[in-house]
């Protein structure tokens, strides 16, 4: 099931909303025809067809005060990318993201350099794309996902003057990150050796590092997160299941009505919210 803040009773009750489903294996970032092999061609152009859904959504609506991207696991890093292109696109548009369980791509990290240099569908120009031909040579308005800088996405906000506002949720122990994880580092050979309990520790200290870094260099009132003990995969999908991180602070409602707060604008206490594993 997929989170619909804008149905009655939601924070966004009454907005108009798009659903974007996508089977190009990219998560709607692609602008890749790949030759994997010679009876297996796959078109990883999810990325067109996100971009055409905006600039329709553009056509149709000129004048939009606010548009919220809503991503959970690889659609989550996803809409974090796209933030930028979409905040140049709409220049008058205030950007929201909420980022469900995307800790499996982070800035600067040896996940991100291998899917950089290495992804045949990789945006970066110089990437390794011996199988692979542009699927649409026009590639205006696309996202960049240059994230090579440990601080790309505090640089990011801080950019854009806080017209960019982003949300990220999660279980520190995310199990669909850490088996993702796991398979890739086997799967690209750069640890073979890698387990489920080598791949969370990873995860877990690459999600603190990058949480901090936020937490200390993004422009005040950008960027926010709460994240929970646990190995859930995906809050906003799952109806919010997880508990309260501090259950004996009144001032701490929840990850819904943390959420809610952000999408609303009605946000108040901290900005981060972190289970009790790390020291903030």
């Amino acid at each position: 099931a997929a989170y619909f803040p804008n149905q009655k009773g939601g924070p966004l009750e009454g907005e108009v909303g798009f659903y974007f489903p996508s089977c190009s294996g990219d998560a709607g970032l692609g602008n890749y025809e790949v030759n994997y092999t010679s009876n297996m061609t796959v078109r990883h152009a999810g990325g067109v067809g996100f971009r055409a859904m905006l600039q329709a959504i553009k056509a149709k609506h000129s004048q939009i005060d606010r548009m919220t991207l809503i991503g959970a696991s690889g659609t989550a890093v996803s809409r974090v990318a796209w933030a930028p292109a979409v905040a140049d696109m709409l220049p008058q548009t205030q950007v929201l993201v909420v980022a469900d369980s995307a800790m499996h791509v982070l800035p600067a990290t040896q996940a991100f350099q291998f899917f950089w240099n290495e992804v045949q569908w990789s945006p970066n120009p110089s990437g390794n794309h011996a199988l692979a031909k542009l699927y649409d040579p026009n590639t205006n308005s696309f996202p960049t996902f240059d994230w090579r800088s440990v601080s790309a996405i505090s640089d990011m906000l801080r950019s854009y003057g806080g017209r960019i506002k982003v949300l990220y949720l999660g279980c520190i122990n995310d199990k669909g990150v850490v088996g993702d994880r796991t398979a890739l580092y086997k799967y690209a050979k750069l640890d073979t050796a890698a387990t489920r309990e080598s791949s969370t520790k990873e995860v877990e200290q690459e999600t603190w590092d990058f949480l901090r870094r936020l937490q200390s260099d993004a422009p005040a009132g950008t960027a926010f997160s709460y994240i929970t003990k646990g190995d859930c995969h995906y809050q906003i999908r799952n109806g919010f299941e997880v508990e309260r991180i501090n259950q004996s602070d009144p001032s701490d409602l929840g990850v819904q009505k943390f959420t809610e707060a952000f999408l609303t604008g009605n946000t108040s206490g901290p900005q981060h919210r972190w289970c009790a594993e790390t020291k903030t």
